[in-house]
């Protein structure tokens, strides 16, 4: 996880097995496997149509049940069957690199006999365990378009600096759903989004600019003032048995 922590950056580690799905966000990485409910609709269907592999039926049932749209790659099988997975991940390997996926972390002795490097791999961090593969080909987190419009000067996972020669589209690969806001030097610029564009695009003006992320949840406001309102309530009704209970009893006649 050291290792990840220190040479990822803004790219992704997608594993076989060796550290569990979501675990990245407890270390603070991004993975790009996943095991949740619910997920969004983009991400199941590129885990059914552009991460399964096209023999998808025909692999071993222990193996085919890691690619199910809420969930991808979630038990650490044998290397046996990681190396299955390692071809399939060949098969589709575009799709990785189009993620920003970087890094592949496998069993030890999974990428042998130049099972890795057949995909473009380098082994690059290996102990007992675990076996750590770079992809140099992977796709940055943020590019531009038109290419080599702009450069990229500073950049995290929710912030970015270019400076573009000309009007240009940044894209965040991020998935592109509702809910994303991006400001633009201080003023909000809208985040294009459409059911069939995968990741998120912002239009940016000649010259610096540096551009942050941010989401909120559909209907996000509205239910802020509902709860407000609902704890206000609540304060209102915790106050007024106070008063009644510190009320002196009504004398007996």
């Amino acid at each position: 996880m050291r290792y990840l922590q220190d040479h990822l950056g803004t790219y992704r580690f997608y594993t076989l097995g060796p550290i569990e799905a979501n675990y990245g966000s407890y270390w603070r990485i991004s993975q790009f496997n996943a095991n949740d409910l619910p997920v969004p609709k983009k991400y199941a269907r590129l885990v059914e149509t552009g991460v399964r592999p096209t023999y998808w039926k025909a692999l071993p049932p222990a193996v085919r049940g890691q690619f199910v749209g809420y969930r991808l790659i979630i038990y650490n099988t044998p290397a046996s069957e990681q190396r299955i997975l390692l071809k399939a991940y060949g098969e589709r390997q575009q799709t990785f690199r189009d993620a920003s996926v970087r890094y592949v972390v496998t069993r030890r002795g999974v990428g042998a006999a130049g099972l890795g490097q057949r995909f473009g791999l380098r082994l690059v961090y290996q102990n007992e365990r675990v076996e750590i593969w770079r992809d140099a080909r992977a796709v940055p987190y943020f590019t531009t378009s038109p290419a080599g419009a702009c450069s990229t000067l500073r950049q995290s996972l929710t912030d970015v600096t270019v400076r573009c020669q000309e009007p240009a589209t940044l894209v965040r690969r991020q998935l592109s759903t509702p809910g994303w806001r991006a400001d633009v030097n201080g003023h909000e610029r809208r985040v294009v989004y459409s059911p069939t564009q995968l990741y998120q695009r912002v239009t940016l003006p000649a010259g610096t600019s540096t551009v942050s992320y941010s989401y909120h949840p559909a209907h996000f406001r509205p239910a802020v003032a509902v709860s407000l309102a609902v704890v206000l309530l609540m304060l209102l009704d915790v106050g007024t048995l106070l008063v009644i209970r510190r009320r002196p009893p009504e004398p007996n006649p």
